[in-house]
């Protein structure tokens, strides 16, 4: 195998793995109730887990057509911006107490 076949290798491998690393994070944060891992990070972010109502992770696909993002309550603003930048790769909506204190994150 030759070196630039080798680097192709190694860069579609850490690809691959960048993309089952973004479900299992949104895995994570959909189970933040019991993952503890997921709590750890609401912290991070300076959110107290204990007073989160709910929270909705979804995964942006690399590709993504304008209509399903639309349907994912990505507005077309947020849409543009992330095909032209490719910002996030998960977003949350964290609801603290009632609905209308909700937060919608990119990560």
């Amino acid at each position: 195998m030759s070196e630039s076949e080798r680097r192709a290798h190694i860069g579609s491998i850490t690809a691959k793995g960048g993309f089952l690393n973004e479900a299992e994070i949104v895995s994570h944060f959909n189970d933040w109730k019991e993952s503890q891992l997921a709590q750890s990070w609401l912290k991070i972010m300076g959110y107290d887990f204990k007073k989160v109502t709910s929270l909705e992770a979804i995964h942006i696909p690399t590709k993504i057509s304008k209509v399903t993002a639309l349907n994912f309550g990505i507005s077309n603003e947020e849409y543009q911006e992330a095909t032209k930048f490719k910002k996030a790769d998960a977003q949350l909506k964290i609801v603290i107490g009632a609905p209308a204190k909700s937060n919608k994150i990119n990560i």
